[in-house]
C-alpha cells in the first residue's frame, strides 16, 4: 500500500516528465516496434546464457595466457605477469564493458546503431545534454543516490543480455530523460520555454527519422 501511494505521488508530482517521454525520439521509435521488442525480451534468457558461456570461453582465456607469456619475456617476471594477466583480467574488461552502457554519447548523440534507435538522429536531442549534467549535479548535491542505484540495476539488463540496443537499454534512456528533467526543474527559471524546445526538437527529430527510414 505504501509503495502504491508513493507511485501515485510520483505520478502526480512529475506529470511533465511523462509528457517529455512522449516527445523523446528514442523512446517513441522503440515503442513503435512492439513485435521486435517483445521478441528481444523473450530471447533474454538465451542471450544471458550465451553471455555467461562466453565470459570465460577458451578463446578469451587463451588470449590472456598469450599476453601473460609475452609479458614474462618482456619483464622476466612470472609473478608480475600472473598478477596483471589472469582470469581476473576478464572481470576488469567486463566492468568497463558494463560502464559503456552508461555512456551519455549513446543517448544524446550516436544512438545504438540498431533498428531500435531512430536513424540519423539522437535518441534524446543533444542540446539537452547540458540539462542532463545539471540533473547529475543536483543528484550529487542533494545525495539522491537512489536514482543512481536504480540506474545501475537498469544497466544490468543490457549488460547481461550482451546486446547493445534500445530494446534492453530503454530503462536507461528513460532514466536519462528523468535526470534531464531534474536539471531543468531545479536550476532553470523559464521551464516552460525549455520544455517547449524539448517538444519541438523531439517532433523535428522524429520527423527526420521517418524521412530517413
Amino acid at each position: 500500500m505504501k509503495l502504491l501511494n508513493q507511485l501515485k505521488s510520483f505520478l502526480k508530482n512529475n506529470k511533465v516528465f511523462f509528457i517529455l517521454l512522449v516527445f523523446t525520439p528514442g523512446i517513441v521509435w522503440t515503442s513503435l516496434q512492439p513485435v521486435h521488442l517483445i521478441k528481444e525480451w523473450i530471447s533474454f534468457p538465451n542471450y544471458a546464457m550465451e553471455k555467461k558461456t562466453n565470459l570465460f570461453s577458451e578463446e578469451r582465456v587463451k588470449y590472456i595466457e598469450d599476453l601473460r607469456w609475452a609479458n614474462v619475456k618482456y619483464t622476466d617476471s612470472d609473478f608480475k605477469s600472473r598478477f596483471f594477466y589472469n582470469k581476473g583480467t576478464v572481470l576488469v574488461d567486463e566492468f568497463f564493458n558494463f560502464i559503456t552502457f552508461l555512456s551519455p554519447r549513446v543517448y544524446f548523440q550516436s544512438g545504438d546503431g540498431s533498428q531500435f534507435s531512430p536513424p540519423g538522429v539522437e535518441p534524446i536531442a543533444g542540446v539537452f545534454f547540458l540539462f542532463f549534467m545539471l540533473g547529475l549535479i543536483y543528484i550529487l548535491e542533494k545525495r539522491k543516490f537512489k536514482i543512481l542505484y536504480f540506474l545501475i540495476i537498469f544497466t544490468l539488463l543490457p549488460y547481461l543480455s550482451g546486446r547493445r540496443n534500445m530494446a534492453f537499454m530503454l530503462p536507461i534512456l528513460i532514466s536519462y530523460v528523468y535526470i534531464t528533467y531534474l536539471g531543468v526543474e531545479r536550476y532553470i527559471s523559464k521551464k516552460n520555454l525549455v520544455y517547449g524546445i524539448y517538444v519541438i526538437s523531439g517532433l523535428y527529430l522524429l520527423g527526420r527519422s521517418c524521412w530517413l527510414a
